[in-house]
């Protein structure tokens, strides 16, 4: 989880609650940039061709301390993700640049979505020795941990510029 340092804004208490409504404005639309940055980060440094919903923001204001937070996804992804399954020879599965062996691609739902599955034994050298099937997955946590790295630096900085626009923009309705 990303937070933004917003301590800085208890020194401004004294003034009206334009500062509060910019401070929350501020907050909102820093999670929302966060969230878009984040997630077009994550499209072109993984290669997917789709995207799923693996970010939720949180905005929360408690005495005056105006929180906004980003939960991000890293729970491994399916193999369809990253490219079009293409049925190779034999049981070899490629998609992208990987292959997958004692692989199979399904059809899942109207016959639209292929995924890719992995023949396995779970309980070789037993009586139970029987091959069973389960979904090809591919992990993102140390990408996703490069990206958020790359960010949290940028995060403070896109806060303060909200801030600023919507500290002018409320005081020119105000006046």
């Amino acid at each position: 989880m990303l937070s933004v340092d917003t301590a800085w804004l208890k020194e401004l208490a004294y003034l009206p609650e334009h500062i509060e409504q910019a401070a929350m404005k501020a907050a909102r639309r820093t999670n929302q940039w966060l969230k878009v940055k984040t997630k077009a980060e994550m499209k072109t440094e993984l290669k997917l061709k789709t995207f799923n919903d693996r970010l939720k923001p949180f905005n929360r204001v408690k005495n005056r301390n105006y929180t906004g937070k980003l939960w991000i996804g890293t729970n491994d992804l399916a193999a369809h993700r990253f490219g079009e399954p293409i049925q190779l020879g034999g049981s070899v599965v490629r998609v992208g640049n990987k292959e997958y062996d004692n692989a199979f691609v399904r059809y899942i739902g109207n016959g639209r979505t292929p995924v890719v599955f992995e023949r396995y034994a779970p309980h070789s050298g037993s009586a139970k020795a029987r091959r069973q099937i389960r979904a090809v997955t591919e992990p993102i946590d140390k990408e996703t941990a490069d990206i958020i790295a790359t960010l949290t630096p940028q995060v403070d900085a896109q806060f303060r510029k909200f801030f600023d626009e919507e500290i002018i923009s409320i005081t020119a309705k105000s006046v």
